[in-house]
C-alpha cells in the first residue's frame, strides 16, 4: 500500500520548489527457505517506510 503527498508551486515563471512526503506499508511480506532441505527461520517484511523530498525546478527562458 502507497500514498503521499507532492506540494508543488510556481515562485516565478522559471522557479519552482517541490516538496513531498512519501509512504509505503508492507502488510503481509513473508518469505520460506531451505538450505540443504532443511527449513530457516521466516523473516518478516512488515512495516512501513518513509521518505522526503526536496526539490528546486528551475529553467532557463528561450530567447
Amino acid at each position: 500500500m502507497r500514498g503521499g503527498v507532492r506540494l508543488i508551486w510556481a515562485v516565478s515563471e522559471y522557479v519552482s520548489p517541490h516538496i513531498g512526503l512519501p509512504y509505503e506499508r508492507e502488510l503481509v511480506g513473508q518469505i520460506r527457505a531451505t538450505t540443504s532441505g532443511l527449513p530457516i527461520d521466516e523473516p518478516s517484511f512488515k512495516g512501513g517506510t518513509s521518505l522526503g523530498e526536496i526539490d528546486l525546478s528551475v529553467t532557463a527562458p528561450i530567447l
